[in-house]
């Protein structure tokens, strides 16, 4: 059966109120406990909008609980004379039992469970509850590993997001996910007869650029992952201008978020989450911008001088094409670059970053300061990985294999559908103490087909080392010019 993959973040009360709330009206039996008891039985649970019947679904417990249990431990202690001695041994006791199941559970993939009913939405989050999503879906077959899978062990093939409670499984990360969970566990027939097939197709997509007035509405007052509808008809009962882009825009579409007067500014990257039901249309928040886009820095360009919001103005969702899309994007990633943890989420972000087909880019061929370590909520302290660097490598390299460039490859999902290859720091991040100068640098990046690509990192030494040998030789000259003399006998070591 075609399916999708999904990792569920399960988290924790963030405060003593919202832990009142569910251990005196959901019989007394936390979100955690009531996945793991639940056997096989029916349970509905937090869901992507995209989700269907016989997607699968795993269940992680967040490594930052243990945080939240210890906070609230303390902040009840300074308290616990507010309570009745009847809530008191209430919470006593959901603490002993929170702390149990942390132990047990803590950072670690621990179930598995198959979407049995198409998402349903909520026009509002649910109150005193400490998870805000308003989608949810029935969810059965749930299994509890017998050896849970910890964030170590699965570190290297997948971050869990630390922007909302949903991690988006690829293909490939599934297969290899779901080997590490094999080597230790038994898994459900579904998830042996399921076949993982991409997220969403993203032919035919959509570029929006979307109006806020900061007087009913700003973008920069939500958050990443946030989800906003916005309604065809004004307050008079009138359709909105340009009517026919709300029924045009799709599920997947990239939307440029605009502020206008007084603010007018581009603030915000969206998506539309949700297709017009009649009423209403569902964007997402993508990222915020720390620096925003000021009109009057994009107004003269002749590249946006057919712009339809140039043209009409009056209205809310306007059209822009491909090319008018990337060349903002250009412009927003040049002010606010992206960064990836590690690189698969810096794989999966360029297969959702537009670029056009004719973009070139030549070496700088100067060392570049490097970053400082970044904090990443879910594995600590991580190198980031901007991503617009790396698509500049593979620009560079043409968009081949530069061990061997003919590899047969395919075509990127995403537009302009150039030919699949995958970004390889050749001295790896991982060595970012023993280099005075930035590792994240084109010079660095090689274009690889996946198959050289993860010989580099799952490969026979003799194999690994053909490819890091030819690699090198023809990298040296560029790495010595950005300050990164190494021998190639030092660079092995690395692997």
């Amino acid at each position: 059966m075609n399916a999708q993959a999904f990792i569920n973040n399960v988290s924790f009360p963030k405060t003593l109120q919202e832990m009142l709330f569910i251990v005196e009206t959901k019989d007394g039996i936390f979100d955690m406990e009531s996945l793991v008891l639940s056997g096989d039985d029916l349970t509905e649970w937090t869901a992507p909008k995209w989700a269907q019947v016989g997607d699968i679904c795993f269940f992680y417990h967040a490594k930052t609980a243990i945080s939240s249990i210890r906070k609230l431990k303390k902040e009840f202690r300074l308290t616990r004379l507010e309570y009745t001695e009847k809530r008191c041994k209430i919470l006593e006791d959901a603490f002993d039992r929170a702390e149990n199941i942390y132990s047990s559970y803590g950072g670690r993939i621990f179930a598995i469970a198959k979407v049995s009913n198409n998402p349903i939405s909520m026009e509002t989050s649910i109150e005193n509850s400490h998870f805000k999503s308003r989608v949810f879906a029935e969810m059965d077959g749930v299994h509890i590993l017998s050896e849970p899978l910890s964030i170590d062990e699965f570190s290297s093939v997948i971050s869990i997001s630390s922007y909302g409670a949903i991690t988006k499984i690829s293909e490939e990360v599934y297969s290899r996910l779901l080997t590490l969970i094999i080597n230790k566990n038994d898994v459900p027939k579904y998830v042996n007869d399921s076949i993982i097939t991409p997220l969403r197709p993203i032919a035919n997509t959509n570029y929006w650029w979307l109006n806020a007035a900061p007087r009913d509405w700003e973008f920069s007052a939500m958050k990443v992952g946030e989800e906003v509808w916005y309604e065809l008809y004004n307050e008079r009962g009138n359709k909105r201008q340009i009517f026919q882009n709300f029924l045009d825009a799709k599920i997947g579409d990239f939307v440029i978020g605009y502020e206008s007067s007084p603010n007018m500014q581009i603030t915000a990257l969206l998506k539309v989450s949700g297709e017009s039901d009649g009423t209403k249309i569902y964007f997402e928040m993508i990222e915020a911008l720390t620096t925003p886009i000021k009109f009057n820095a994009i107004k003269d360009f002749s590249q946006l001088g057919h712009m339809e919001f140039f043209l009409r103005r009056r209205g809310s969702l306007f059209r822009l094409t491909n090319d008018e899309y990337s060349f903002l994007y250009k412009i927003v990633r040049g002010q606010n670059p992206e960064i990836a943890f590690d690189d698969n989420e810096l794989i999966d972000g360029i297969n959702d970053t537009p670029f056009t087909i004719d973009e070139d880019f030549s070496y700088n061929s100067v060392p570049k300061t490097k970053s400082d370590l970044v904090d990443n909520p879910s594995t600590g302290k991580k190198y980031p990985r901007d991503k617009r660097v790396s698509i500049n490598a593979l620009i560079y390299a043409e968009y081949r294999c530069e061990y061997d460039s003919s590899h047969l490859s395919f075509k990127r999902k995403a537009p302009p559908y150039v030919t699949y290859t995958e970004p390889h720091h050749l001295i790896p991040l991982s060595a970012y103490g023993d280099f005075d100068y930035s590792l994240d640098v084109e010079e660095n990046i090689c274009s690889l087909c996946s198959t050289c690509h993860n010989c580099l990192h799952y490969g026979k030494s003799d194999e690994r080392d053909k490819i890091l040998e030819k690699l090198y030789e023809e990298r040296k000259g560029h790495l010595a010019k950005v300050g990164l003399e190494i021998t190639l006998n030092a660079l092995k070591k690395y692997y």
